[in-house]
């Protein structure tokens, strides 16, 4: 009989786990509206970083857990000529999930520093309109703060708009699927950038070129998580964009100055993902990725 009670017990425990909606711009998070000349002077705001569900059952990439519900829907205007930046100061190991006004997703962890998380965004299209915040959580809840501001681009980046990362470009193609990347594949290359993306409206730092280094052709990921990790003999960051169209940003996560960056979810693996390698400080390096699927 105890036996049978625990298993009702562990069945109501699994209904109530899988039960966590996923993000969704449908619902929406406190209202706040706001000019980009409004923005110019810094609005923080008191929040919690909150879980629910997880993102890798989502299909968004990106890492931890967040609520259902955004924690804030910005109504923004007037945005021509300014990026928008969000940064969180929290007391857990915070992250940061935005979704665009024109619908695509943002995801940071740690660019802000102290395990919190910061994002710079740019683009009219991107930013005016609907931008649905979220702050979440790598484990537990905890209270946290965060800020909205918007720089001109000219301040942003000043010498810098002809060498962003951009998704029009493609690097050396290979076609590759689940099963195939379950044995771990390597891939030689040179980090390096010839830009600084400060301003470019993506997530975390370093310099970059326009092109990225890989551009992975993927299919059969179903049931799949990508690991991407560097090991390189310089101080080396990694920005990956995924078929899903959503921007990952590492620098650190594996060690020794290299980054490692874990995407999840069909919708992001299926299809054309994107690789950037480059550095911290500009200079340059040869390194090595590594790609190898993880069932989930």
């Amino acid at each position: 009989m105890l036996r049978v009670l625990l298993s009702a017990c562990a069945v109501l425990f699994v209904s109530v786990v899988t039960a966590a909606a996923c993000p969704t711009f449908a619902k929406s998070g406190t209202y706040l509206s706001f000019t980009g000349d409004q923005l110019y002077s810094p609005q923080s705001y008191s929040t919690m970083a909150t879980g629910g569900a997880m993102l890798s059952s989502c299909g968004i990439s990106g890492a931890g857990s967040v609520s259902a519900s955004p924690q804030y829907t910005l109504n923004l205007s007037g945005m021509q000529g300014y990026d928008l930046e969000i940064q969180v100061n929290s007391s857990c190991d915070a992250t940061l999930l935005v979704n665009s006004a024109n619908g695509i997703w943002y995801f940071d962890d740690d660019s802000n520093g102290n395990l919190d998380p910061m994002l710079r965004m740019s683009g009219s299209d991107a930013l005016n309109g609907q931008v649905d915040v979220w702050v979440g959580t790598l484990g537990s809840n905890c209270s946290a703060t965060i800020e909205f501001e918007t720089w001109t681009a000219s301040t942003a980046a000043p010498s810098n708009s002809g060498n962003c990362p951009t998704i029009g470009l493609t690097g050396p193609s290979y076609d590759l699927n689940g099963p195939q990347l379950y044995s771990p594949t390597n891939f030689s290359a040179s980090a390096y950038g010839s830009g600084e993306i400060s301003g470019c409206g993506l997530p975390g730092h370093g310099w970059f070129t326009p092109a990225p280094q890989f551009s992975f052709n993927l299919s059969q990921m179903q049931g799949y998580r990508l690991e991407l990790q560097v090991n390189a003999s310089c101080d080396t960051v990694m920005l990956v964009n995924t078929a899903d169209g959503t921007w990952l940003f590492d620098d650190d996560s594996n060690g020794n100055l290299d980054p490692l960056i874990n995407v999840y979810g069909p919708s992001a693996l299926n299809g054309r993902v994107d690789v950037w390698l480059g550095t911290y400080n500009g200079q340059s390096c040869p390194a090595n990725l590594e790609l190898e699927t993880w069932t989930n």
